[in-house]
């Protein structure tokens, strides 16, 4: 059974739409230093190189696999070679020098090359998928794809809607809020059901990873983890801004709309490439509520008594909400000991009702809801106590309510 991997590896693109969008700059040159700059380029190649790669040679184990890497002849000589170095350790990694005007048809022929190599007969059904240099498939990635590869599913695509996330600390190699991620039609190992008749190859349509389904008829299997998102300070939509500290804060706000993974060994079990890292465990957590309990407009309080020290916590929630649920039908909110309601807090709101203060809304949607929310102290501000309000009409049943903190 054949599969085709792309990859993009930082291709020169003049006339980039994300630069454009997430600079608000069209200057071609400053896009060039962005481009291949040491602080983007080094993160990519370890993400590529050291965590990726090894997940797919591993994975590809049984099977005729096919890795694309198209990278940019102005690429400068020092990434290029790290390139190199890769191609000859991974047999299945076939580099592709591009310039801006290349077309995608010459790629493919390269793809030819590897199928008529084969002396293969009749329509031969395969399956094709697009991978960023910094998104991780599981070790049984292919092994489970397989099972789909077949003439009949041919015009489908393959979505594996769950994986893994968490953010990762490049520099220290820490990978911290690692969560459960479900996530159908993710971009992520996003598979084409293709044939190649011995002349032409068929992909079927797609247009963006988000509406694949209203161009091709789509499978979705979400039964185990095939996908590791990777969140870093380092990525193109990070790596622009710069006030770290609120980018971190974002990232960890997006994550804590996932739950906890149910068991921690599944990710040495699904991305072994991840051991190199140092897995950041969760806090030990103080349960302020457990039961079940409608929350009101007046709210409920808890007290706390948490070192002065601490300066990062996290506050989950366990809730019931009926099925016509509106978002943000509840929060949580953070008091401290100075009163203060001018400073900023990183990872909260302020709002303008004096006994709300420092918050955040809980992510109520229809059925069981697990999630947190987590924020950052800086100085020597001290928690005193959090309550819990509802703050829509829809009643919300709280079932669970812990803090952490470090």
């Amino acid at each position: 059974m054949i599969f085709v991997g792309m990859t993009r590896f930082s291709v020169y693109q003049p006339n980039s739409v994300e630069w454009n969008a997430s600079s608000g700059n069209t200057d071609s040159s400053e896009y060039l230093d962005y481009l291949y700059s040491d602080e983007r380029m080094e993160f990519r190649l370890h993400t590529f190189l050291e965590l990726s790669l090894p997940q797919l040679s591993e994975a590809s184990k049984g099977f005729d696999y096919i890795h694309i890497v198209q990278y940019s002849k102005i690429m400068p000589e020092k990434f290029r070679k790290e390139l190199l170095a890769a191609s000859e350790k991974f047999s299945f990694l076939k580099l592709i020098e591009v310039e801006p005007e290349t077309r995608y048809d010459y790629v493919w022929d390269e793809v030819k090359k590897y199928f008529d190599a084969k002396s293969l007969s009749g329509q031969t059904p395969f399956g094709y998928f697009n991978l960023d240099d910094d998104d991780l498939l599981s070790t049984d990635y292919f092994e489970a794809a397989s099972k789909y590869i077949r003439e009949d599913n041919v015009g489908f695509y393959l979505s594996f809607g769950l994986g893994l996330t968490g953010y990762y600390d490049f520099e220290k190699r820490k990978l911290e809020s690692l969560r459960s991620c479900y996530h159908p039609k993710i971009n992520i190992g996003l598979m084409a059901i293709s044939s190649y008749d011995g002349n032409e190859f068929f992909i079927p349509k797609r247009g963006s990873h988000t509406t694949v389904d209203h161009y091709s008829p789509l499978i979705i299997d979400s039964r185990s983890y095939k996908f590791f998102w990777i969140r870093s300070l380092q990525q193109d939509t990070t790596l622009l801004k710069t006030n770290e500290r609120e980018v971190i804060a974002k990232i960890k706000e997006d994550l804590d709309r996932h739950k906890e993974i149910a068991k921690p060994s599944e990710l040495d079990l699904y991305f072994p490439a991840l051991k190199q890292t140092s897995v950041v465990p969760p806090d030990e957590e103080v349960v302020l509520f457990q039961g079940e309990e409608v929350l009101s407009k007046s709210g409920s309080v808890y007290g706390l008594n948490i070192p002065a020290e601490a300066r990062e916590f996290r506050i989950k929630y366990n809730l019931s909400c009926p099925s016509d649920v509106p978002p943000h039908a509840a929060l949580v909110s953070v008091r401290f000991e100075d009163n203060d309601m001018d400073t900023s807090v990183s990872g909260l709101n302020i709002s303008g009702a004096k006994h709300i203060g420092y918050y955040r809304y809980f992510d109520t949607k229809p059925g069981t809801v697990e999630a947190s929310v987590s924020f950052t102290l800086e100085g020597s501000r001290k928690i005193s106590e959090v309550a819990v309000f509802r703050w829509k009409e829809s009643p919300v049943l709280l079932k669970k309510l812990s803090i952490s903190a470090k």
